[in-house]
């Protein structure tokens, strides 16, 4: 993919589980990079490109196969403040999923339109 442009990410962290595929959409890595200057801690992505096959067997919609999403950890005591600037920086759907003392968050920038239906979006997972 050529020379890495981000301080704090790489195309590998946003690698495809299934099949290593690296087709996150580089204006949107941008966008996670100017959050996470804000931010000034780590952000632990868990999930970024999904291959169709991989995001069908997860449940996925397409965020993901669209290279414009990534899921990632953030410790409990900061997701107040981590979703002010998410929605600061422009990202149109957020998800949160609490698991004991850390948030598993989904961004992704989607515009409204086609598949999308809803823009901005925010939702829980259970």
């Amino acid at each position: 993919m050529g020379t890495n442009p981000w301080e704090n990410f790489t195309y590998a962290e946003f690698a495809c589980a299934c099949c290593n595929n690296q087709s996150i959409h580089p204006p949107f890595i941008s966008r996670l990079q100017r959050l996470r200057d804000e931010y000034k801690k780590p952000m632990q992505i868990t999930s970024g490109f999904r291959c169709k096959d991989y995001d069908e067997k997860l449940g996925g919609k397409g965020a993901h196969q669209s290279g414009h999403a990534a899921d990632m950890l953030i410790p409990g005591e900061d997701i107040y403040y981590f979703l002010a600037l998410a929605f600061e920086h422009g990202f149109t759907g957020i998800g949160v999923k609490a698991h004991g003392d850390v948030r598993f968050v989904h961004l992704d920038d989607l515009k409204h339109g086609d598949w999308v239906k809803k823009r901005p979006f925010f939702w829980t997972y259970r």
